[in-house]
């Protein structure tokens, strides 16, 4: 199923030059800017699945598959694999040096695994769900090997990104927040991934129960741009929820439903708050 572009955010992203150097270190002189890939894909979910969802989202392009939050827990490895897909092939394509060839090429091959793995018609239409295990524990390896074999090489921290993703999928939180506290603790504070990886290692903290470490995590959106803020505000009001703070929740919630401009999550956090008000 084809998605629709994830806004102007991501459009400014994938094609900036400053911001895919920052990550991966690759000399100005290196950058290419490739094709757009059909991993730039996305569409409008509905209100009433904000209430449960995962998600993350860009300033002026906050959208996500609807029918595949429905069904899948981590949807927002789904934005991962847009803006992580887009920057390591972007820079597969884009390093001319020799010694790179091997690393870029392992970790092209690898991201195509991922993305394979998680394509939602693969995802949903399977008849076992060992059958999408598999296809999972196939990409892990691959980005396992990335980082094993080009340990100091950049390469390796995006691998491991990925991999912790999948790990997140398969609910196994316990292997997945290793690897995602490597990538947050090595990020610098320009990475423009870093984010989406403190979210992701919010949601593994959130799903081995270590509820404190999550709210951790997800106050780090809050303190962060802007256009994260209502979604930290939203992850930190579920947590809180879950550990049976109400009011901590309803001060959550308000402050979303106080942003000016107002935020795209309004509506559900004044929902949130009618029936935390009962």
């Amino acid at each position: 199923m084809a998605f629709s572009i994830l806004g102007r955010g991501l459009a400014r992203l994938a094609s900036c030059e400053e911001m895919v150097n920052c990550l991966l270190d690759s000399p100005a002189a290196a950058w290419k800017k490739p094709p757009v890939t059909s991993a730039k894909r996305g569409i409008k979910k509905s209100q009433k699945e904000q209430d449960v969802a995962e998600d993350q989202f860009l300033e002026q392009g906050r959208v996500v598959v609807a029918w595949l939050e429905a069904h899948v827990p981590h949807v927002g490895a789904a934005i991962v694999l847009v803006l992580g897909a887009v920057l390591a092939l972007e820079f597969a394509e884009g390093v001319s040096d020799r010694k790179d060839s091997a690393a870029t090429a392992a970790l092209a091959d690898a991201v195509e695994a991922y993305e394979k793995s998680v394509e939602p018609s693969v995802v949903l239409t399977s008849t076992s769900a060992d059958t999408v295990e598999s296809g999972y524990a196939r990409a892990r390896k691959a980005l396992a090997s990335v980082a094993k074999d080009f340990e100091e090489h950049p390469a390796a921290r995006l691998a491991q990104l990925y991999e912790g993703d999948l790990y997140l999928r398969s609910q196994k939180y316990e292997l997945a927040e290793p690897l995602l506290n490597a990538y947050v603790d090595t990020a610098r504070a320009d990475d423009p991934l870093l984010l989406f990886a403190v979210e992701k290692l919010g949601y593994a903290f959130e799903g081995a129960g270590k509820l404190d470490e999550a709210l951790g995590a997800f106050e780090r959106l809050i303190s962060g741009p802007a256009y994260y803020r209502d979604y930290g505000w939203k992850h930190k009001a579920r947590v809180l929820e879950k550990k049976g703070d109400r009011a901590g929740a309803q001060a959550a919630y308000q402050a979303i439903a106080d942003m000016d401009p107002p935020s795209d999550l309004k509506s559900f956090a004044e929902a949130r708050l009618k029936s935390l008000a009962k």
